[in-house]
């Protein structure tokens, strides 16, 4: 190539390099940028996690006609040859042929440096690599090749590199963090989907990325709350939807802004003519700071309970595993109704100070610490199937 000077080019590549730091499938053809850029045959990115073998992914590109995985099987072979490599060296910083092997007392034509093309006939040789991240457990690193019978990459190649390699070093950091999350979430996504709660998880452009299948029957069967074409949450009643647009949006920048993560949440009653009690809405973040995140990571959950929406839950169930006493697994079910302690003791002819001790006892036997904390864990036990279904017998039912 002519000369290394990279303008508007510069600012593309590094572009994306950042764009293949949130999408991994993109990192082939910005390696092959640079392997065309400085006239190398080949370039790989390795990243290796010893305890999550998952995550690990090598990604090459070459500037040749050669089989591109015969020559990525080969290269993902030599993790632990090339990691010894970079021992001594810092993330970030550019080592050559010349530079690396002094200091390493090793041979210039180390099998280390040299790998063979698909076809057996030549062999590359590592010119010049990047350690991007160096640690006991995750390691990673870009290397670039030529073919061993051509000379080493010019100094002013190294240096294009050089102005790239902070790049990319943060750009893998970025790729690690976001991996991260993204297993993070997946964990929580499935637990979700195995219970009964009805929860929207929200990015932090307050948009829908999951909703849970309890959350999809509460958006088809009550008018007051529904989904936008932008995937937002949009309450029926306009003096209702400002409310719940400012609850979204004071959670997502004041609780992350003081780095406060809030537990008992806020609770919003969304009415609807067409339904006698309200849906409710409880909102809790379920990260402790705001982060730059992609948009398919929920930052924030919102609960939604439906009193109207019948509910069981296995009244000798709770006695065998939390020894609740009769009486109070019948005030369980109507926890689940969403009554509060005004509308259970008025419902049940007792003092608002009974029920409140009731409720106290049962979050002491079921080892929470709120009312919302109970009826969240009652929501999870409950059986939706009506075949399962117990009937209280009269001599059962709250006087």
């Amino acid at each position: 190539m002519g000369g290394y000077e990279l303008g508007e080019y510069e600012s593309r590549l590094i572009a994306a390099i950042y764009e293949a730091a949130l999408e991994s499938t993109k990192w082939q053809s910005v390696l092959l940028e640079v392997c065309k850029f400085v006239d190398a045959d080949a370039a790989s990115l390795v990243f290796y996690d010893q305890q999550h073998s998952q995550r690990n992914f090598t990604i090459t590109a070459h500037n040749t006609n050669h089989n591109d995985d015969a020559v990525r099987d080969h290269l993902a072979k030599d993790f632990q040859r090339v990691k010894n490599l970079f021992s001594n060296l810092i993330p970030g910083q550019i080592f050559t042929t010349k530079n690396l092997f002094p200091q390493t007392d090793l041979p210039l034509n180390s099998q280390a440096c040299n790998q063979v093309d698909a076809t057996g006939d030549r062999s590359y040789t590592l010119r010049a690599g990047i350690p991007l991240v160096l640690g006991d457990i995750i390691f990673s690193t870009i290397n670039i090749y030529s073919f061993s019978d051509t000379e080493d990459l010019p100094l002013k190649a190294i240096e294009f590199i050089e102005r790239l390699s902070p790049h990319f070093v943060r750009a893998i950091y970025i790729h690690n963090h976001l991996s991260v999350l993204r297993r993070e979430s997946d964990c929580l996504l499935e637990a979700i989907k195995r219970t009964n709660l009805a929860v929207f998880l929200l990015d932090a452009s307050l948009r829908v990325v999951f909703a849970s299948p309890e959350a999809q029957r509460v958006l088809a069967n009550h008018p007051a709350l529904s989904l936008n074409r932008n995937m937002r949450l949009q309450a029926h009643i306009a003096k209702e939807h400002l409310r719940l647009e400012s609850i979204l949006t004071d959670f997502l920048d004041e609780g992350f802004r003081a780095n406060y993560v809030v537990t008992e949440g806020i609770c919003l009653p969304l009415l609807h003519p067409a339904k006698t009690h309200p849906l409710k809405l409880c909102f809790i973040p379920i990260q402790q700071q705001a982060r730059v995140l992609t948009s398919d990571i929920p930052c924030l959950a919102v609960f939604a309970n439906d009193p109207e929406r019948q509910r069981f839950i296995s009244p000798q169930y709770l006695q065998q595993a939390y020894g609740l006493t009769v009486t109070e697994t019948q005030l369980a079910q109507l926890l689940l109704r969403g009554m509060g302690v005004a509308d259970i003791s008025h419902e049940r002819g007792t003092s608002p100070e009974t029920t409140r001790w009731q409720v106290k006892q049962m979050m002491h036997k079921t080892q929470t610490h709120s009312q919302t904390e109970l009826t969240r864990l009652l929501t999870l036990l409950t059986n939706e199937f009506a075949n399962d279904k117990q009937s209280i017998s009269g001599s059962d039912r709250i006087n």
